[in-house]
């Protein structure tokens, strides 16, 4: 019975051939049979083609993998900002699913929902398990903490706009005209437009000159017996009630202006602002570096 030769055999079979040797030489080495050493040679050939090709495919695998990781870092480094500062975080319109319109618990309960889903903050992806606990990850996780406080603050603070804005004036505020009659007060203008002077009189650094530009710009207009502000109908009310719906309007934004909503607001988007600089440069470290350490399921899917 012919011996069997093992794969290491015909490995060191394929070295000899590739550093000189003949195949006769190899065979009388061995003893073994002509044809077998010559098989043996093709076959060790084969298998280390096909581990190199192998470890090709593994490699540029990794590679386009770590480019999806880096791709996604750098997105995150882009997501990683204060919003702007006259952000309204949910709809001033009835209509629309997140409005201002539904009773805060619920409000708040939806806006999380579809914002932040909870299926998504604890899942496991891939540059999760790549970066694991590192100062990153926790910078990363205190961002997100931070960022949802703010959004939940301005949710507040268009809640209590609206609230002043309804008590202010003692008139229903809407978003819709249709089958209703005057008086009222226009949700996504008026309720808008306060809540973003508001928010600019308090981060501008010029209160006066943002109140200033308020109250002379919001005029009455008694032929058609609207409130506007350069040109943007705020209330339509009955005649006569012009003067008593701005003041109502203006007494609102006037107390919108020192409530706890807005300093929330303020407190809050300074906390943000803290985090970007530190988190965007350790980015830019693994940036840099073309990597990120450790491991995931798909690198061992790959078969790191």
């Amino acid at each position: 019975m012919p011996k069997k030769y093992s794969a290491e055999d015909r490995a060191r079979w394929l070295k000899l051939i590739e550093e000189g040797k003949t195949e006769s030489k190899i065979v009388n080495d061995t003893k073994a049979d002509p044809r077998t050493v010559r098989d043996g040679i093709i076959q060790a050939r084969r298998e280390r083609d096909l581990r190199e090709a192998n470890v090709s495919l593994i490699r540029d695998a990794l590679k386009r993998h770590q480019e999806q990781l880096l791709a996604e870092l750098t997105e995150t480094a882009r997501s990683v900002e204060v919003p702007a500062v006259e952000l309204a975080v949910v709809s001033w319109y009835e209509r629309e699913p997140l409005s201002v319109f539904l009773d805060e618990e619920r409000l708040k309960e939806k806006f999380l929902a579809g914002r932040f889903p909870k299926a998504a903050l604890n899942k496991p992806s891939p540059i999760k398990q790549h970066l694991g606990q590192i100062k990153l990850t926790r910078f990363l996780s205190k961002w997100q903490k931070e960022y949802q406080a703010h959004l939940l603050a301005r949710i507040d603070l268009q809640l209590k706009t609206l609230e002043l804005i309804r008590n202010k004036t003692g008139l229903p505020v809407v978003s819709e005209t249709k089958g209703i009659h005057p008086p009222f007060v226009f949700s996504h203008t008026a309720c808008a437009e306060l809540y973003k002077y508001a928010l600019r009189r308090r981060f501008s650094g010029e209160p006066g000159k943002t109140d200033a530009e308020l109250k002379n710009g919001m005029v009455v207009d008694r032929e058609r017996h609207l409130v506007t502000l350069f040109g943007k109908q705020l209330a339509e009310v009955d005649a006569e009630g012009e003067d008593k719906c701005r003041s109502g309007l203006l007494a609102a934004y006037e107390e919108l202006t020192k409530t706890v909503e807005l300093k929330e607001v303020e407190t809050t988007y300074k906390s943000l602002g803290e985090w970007v600089t530190p988190i965007r440069e350790l980015i830019s470290e693994y940036s840099a570096i073309g990597m990120l350490p450790g491991t995931c399921s798909i690198c061992e899917r790959i078969g790191t």
